[in-house]
């Protein structure tokens, strides 16, 4: 068959259209992309996770936040300040306030400053 597209470009513009859907109010949008690139079968990026997991802070979607965190880490990918700033968004905006303070006490532990 045809040999497969590079999943850079990919990647990069599916968190793009992620993020200007979160942007735009239309957080599940920005999920439903976000299945679209797992199904595409390019391996998201930590901005990608990052997209995702903003939307998710967006819809107050805390637990599938703290799911795709955990998917992420799980993967190999180490967590950025983008990623971990937009979990703590999604637990302060969830009510989980004391998740959140965890989440910001261990980026301080890890080196990461918070950008909230």
């Amino acid at each position: 068959g045809p040999p497969r597209a590079p999943c850079a470009p990919t990647v990069h513009a599916y968190t793009a259209a992620m993020r200007a859907a979160s942007e735009g109010g239309r957080w599940q949008a920005a999920l439903d992309i976000w299945d679209d690139l797992r199904a595409s079968g390019c391996a998201p990026t930590a901005h990608a996770y990052a997209a995702a997991i903003s939307a998710c802070a967006s819809g107050r979607a805390w637990q599938r936040a703290v799911s795709l965190f955990e998917e992420m880490t799980a993967g190999g990918i180490t967590p950025d300040v983008v990623s971990c700033t937009a979990l703590v968004s999604a637990l302060a905006s969830g009510g989980e306030t004391d998740k959140a303070e965890a989440v910001v006490q261990w980026m301080l532990r890890t080196g990461l400053t918070p950008n909230v």
